[in-house]
């Protein structure tokens, strides 16, 4: 009896195992399925926010070249004069385009409402005596946010070209020689403000350290010194007039804005002691901008790329001068990004 039930039971085995195989292929054909069209899916969502950011970059471009129509076509108002009240200078906040595409929106920043880094760099032209305001000014950046007045020096010998090391905390090419990876000092203009992070010193910002100080500074293809009045931060003001010792005329200049931004440099000297404030100093203040950086971003669906677009407007022509990456689910009313990055171990 045994023997004749041993072929049936074996036959039931069958069929389960070839059941539960066809099961398991059928499991894994649909799972691969669903993976593969939601990858799909994700890079047309991926396609249509890059296309979407790089729409709104064209938005903050013309708004850019409409703005400077306006106040050519409208005087007296001058079409260099930038302030906060101007409507390149308010966010665009995230709108749907076409038809359930996607939503676009965009911020526009003055690079004019920071300290230029590359300022600091000594060039043919630049007298000693607009470096060592410069240098002023800086510290007092340093100073307004705690840090070590000392980080100038290193700084200084990164955009010289020489080998001679600037104060006690000064380093050249020797010490980031020694450094574990070693690399070598720029020795001319930073290319961005993310590289301040190389100088000695600067790496070792806390994250908070670094995004106030990255709120305050710029780099600018060039080493002009031009702060706009009417765009810069009040901590920024209050930083730089504190360190030539009028710490009231920042608050001022916030309040008088606030209503009415400065139009004429002569209505500069209704800010408490501006006249008392060196001539070579007063100089780096303007009422103009030229360079802007763009930040504009897509979503589509639930994928969201970003963009950075640093250009110089001159007329109604718009130059492209740096383009990257960033992240898009930032607030269209601060920096976008705090620029922070893991740099490889140092031996100090």
């Amino acid at each position: 009896m045994n023997r004749r039930r041993q072929p049936a039971g074996i036959a039931l085995l069958m069929t389960l195992l070839i059941v539960t195989l066809l099961t398991i292929l059928v499991v894994e054909f649909t799972y691969t399925t669903q993976v593969e069209a939601h990858l799909t899916r994700n890079s047309l969502s991926l396609l249509q926010a890059r296309y979407l950011a790089r729409g709104g970059l064209a938005l903050a471009e013309l708004l850019l070249k409409m703005d400077f129509v306006e106040k050519t076509q409208n005087p007296p108002t001058r079409p260099n004069v930038e302030s906060l009240l101007d409507p390149w200078a308010q966010p665009f906040p995230p709108r749907p385009i076409g038809e359930g595409v996607g939503d676009v929106s965009f911020r526009i920043d003055d690079e004019s409402a920071r300290f230029n880094l590359n300022s600091l760099a000594m060039r043919p032209g630049v007298s000693p005596v607009t470096l060592e305001a410069r240098k002023t000014l800086f510290q007092g950046v340093l100073a307004s946010l705690g840090l070590d007045l000392n980080l100038l020096f290193p700084l200084l010998d990164w955009l010289d070209a020489d080998e001679e090391v600037s104060g006690k905390s000064g380093s050249e090419r020797e010490y980031y020689e020694a450094l574990t990876p070693p690399y070598a000092p720029r020795n001319g203009r930073l290319l961005n403000v993310e590289e301040l992070q190389l100088v000695r010193g600067f790496g070792d910002l806390s994250r908070e350290q670094w995004r106030a100080l990255r709120s305050m500074v710029t780099v600018m293809p060039n080493e002009e010194l031009q702060i706009n009045v009417n765009t810069a931060s009040e901590a920024l003001l209050g930083a730089l007039f504190t360190a030539v010792d009028d710490a009231a005329g920042a608050k001022a200049i916030v309040s008088l804005r606030e209503t009415k931004p400065f139009a004429d440099p002569r209505e500069l000297n209704e800010i408490p002691g501006w006249t008392q404030i060196p001539q070579q100093v007063r100089s780096f203040f303007t009422l103009h901008s030229f360079y802007f950086t763009i930040h504009a971003a897509g979503t589509a669906a639930e994928v969201s790329r970003g963009i950075a677009a640093l250009e110089r407007r001159s007329g109604l022509r718009l130059e492209l001068l740096d383009w990257k990456d960033e992240a898009a689910n930032v607030s269209l009313t601060s920096p976008p990004s705090d620029g922070m990055r893991l740099l490889p171990p140092t031996s100090r």
